[in-house]
């Protein structure tokens, strides 16, 4: 029998502790957990000021493998190792995957190779070679059954304790989408506040919790260009007591992911393409393209500038903030050829958080 793989809690102790190997190659079928391991490897390293400056992101799609190897064999700039992240190395033809195997036989110790790739089947060229170091870490979404225990060691990451109840009735109420389930444990984390264990209660308070459905209702909506729905949970929220920068930010990052949708896919990208570089799950992307196909890329351009310019009202007028973001939810559900001429620079409001 061979070696078994590495183990993820054995691959998080080793980033905790600065005992990294040489390579790593990250593979499973949940992009979330794949994103999540990749960026608390990337945040713990550079928590050393001078080894921030020796991290590298790179992109099978758009790098070839002689170029990663230049870069992982290159000496680190003042700190002891170097970092170097590959994403989408499934997507290297075979010819490209051999070709790293030289390099991955006997790596430089001052550099830390991470490999970034979908299921383990697509990279076996040299995932049979990592296997024998012990440096593959899969990363595959737990059984439906084993979500409930997925769910309580996510909570003892945030530092707070989820009861077995607590942890059933998410999973009844949210699913499986883990992505999700992580952002509902944050946002209960939060809820709490100083209480130290997440309870079936508070389960229940924060997803009955009316500006929550409003918030959902009012992105869906507007991304529709649906305005009775959109205004009627508009209402919903000021009703609530809802912040009304806190909903115009929560419009304005709905229609940046819908023009980098929309960009995106004028350029020939896929939904698996998007899914991977938005960190986001498939079905997502198809929403979001659905609701990108009813804008022109021109219309959301506008809609960027009128949210700019609804903050810049909102901040400096003594107009009530709701009178301008009624005003803003109608004209993003109706002809926006109306609204082009908009004073300020548009393309400065459209980079992603």
């Amino acid at each position: 029998m061979g070696p078994s793989k590495m183990h993820v809690s054995s691959f998080y102790e080793a980033i905790e502790n600065a005992r990294l190997g040489p390579v790593y190659l990250l593979c499973g079928d949940s992009e979330f957990l794949v994103s999540e391991a990749t960026s608390y490897l990337e945040k713990k390293f550079q928590s050393d000021a001078s080894a921030g400056l020796n991290v590298a992101k790179l992109d099978a799609e758009e790098s070839k493998v002689f170029h990663v190897i230049d870069l992982a064999r290159t000496p680190p700039l003042f700190g002891k190792r170097r970092l170097v992240i590959v994403k989408n190395v499934d997507k290297w033809p075979k010819n490209e995957q051999e070709s790293l195997l030289p390099y991955l036989k006997n790596p430089p110790l001052s550099t830390c190779l991470v490999l970034v790739g979908g299921k383990k089947a697509r990279v076996k060229t040299f995932a049979a070679l990592l296997d024998q170091k012990r440096s593959v870490v899969e990363l595959n979404s737990p059984r439906t059954n084993q979500l409930v225990n997925w769910l309580k060691q996510q909570c003892r990451v945030i530092g707070k304790t989820l009861s077995i109840p607590a942890a059933m009735q998410l999973q009844e109420r949210v699913g499986t989408n883990l992505r999700e389930l992580d952002t509902c444990l944050k946002q209960l984390s939060l809820f709490v506040e100083n209480k130290p264990t997440i309870d079936v209660d508070d389960v229940r308070k924060l997803l009955d919790d009316t500006r929550g459905r409003s918030i959902f209702e009012l992105t869906e909506s507007l991304g529709n260009r649906a305005i009775v729905p959109a205004l009627k949970a508009l209402r919903n929220l000021f009703m609530s007591g809802q912040v009304p920068l806190v909903v115009l930010h929560m419009i304005g990052r709905q229609f940046r992911l819908l023009w980098q949708v929309k960009s995106a896919t004028k350029k020939g990208k896929t939904v698996s393409d998007l899914a991977g570089k938005m960190a986001l799950p498939e079905w997502i992307v198809k929403k979001y393209m659905a609701q990108a196909r009813k804008f022109t890329l021109t219309e959301l351009e506008t809609v960027h500038e009128l949210v700019r310019q609804t903050d810049v009202n909102i901040k400096t007028s003594v107009v009530s903030p709701e009178f301008y973001i009624e005003i803003l939810v109608i004209n993003i559900c109706s002809d926006l050829t109306f609204c082009r001429n908009v004073p300020g620079s548009i393309k400065e409001t459209a980079i992603l958080p």
